[in-house]
């Protein structure tokens, strides 16, 4: 099934001071991504660097274990041996990145957005936040069927953000 995609990052700038104004010149200390899927952090991976290389903390979750994410050209079948090739892949993006943790949530692949799985990821979720106690949280939203010049397969994974 080909879907438009529209992806929107959640990049929560706003801090507040004891005041509840925004105040710009709060520095960020620590960053928490949460993505669906090992290769979702393409887009924002400058973004990341930079933070690591400021001297941020940033915290990388990673929801599902990828082992259906497969594309004809690739070569390896769905199932174990793709979910450990993922796993290699974004160890290899942490460590190019200077990413400071990794968190798998190790929800399978395509499961995510399931009635049996919502809760339990958004508690995974809200209870890292709460030990993170980020600065700043980035994520992404696919809306579909909105038209715009890329095109992207949605997987369901990405319709539970």
């Amino acid at each position: 099934m080909n879907s438009i995609l529209l992806i929107s990052f959640l990049l929560l700038f706003s801090r507040c001071n004891n005041e509840g104004n925004i105040d710009q010149a709060l520095p960020v200390k620590k960053v928490m991504v949460v993505f669906a899927h090992a290769d979702d952090e393409t887009t924002v991976s400058p973004v990341l660097a930079k933070y690591s290389r400021e001297g941020a903390k940033v915290h990388l979750i990673i929801a599902t274990d990828g082992r259906h994410g497969i594309r004809p050209h690739f070569g390896v079948p769905a199932g174990d041996e793709l979910a450990s090739i993922r796993v290699s892949e974004i160890e290899c993006v942490v460590e190019k990145l200077g990413i400071h943790s990794l968190v798998f949530l190790g929800f399978e692949d395509g499961t995510l957005a399931s009635q049996s799985n919502l809760n339990p990821f958004g508690n995974k979720v809200d209870s890292l936040y709460q030990l993170i106690n980020p600065d700043l949280m980035i994520s992404i939203i696919y809306y579909t069927n909105i038209p715009i010049p890329y095109s992207f397969e949605a997987g369901i994974n990405n319709r539970a953000f």
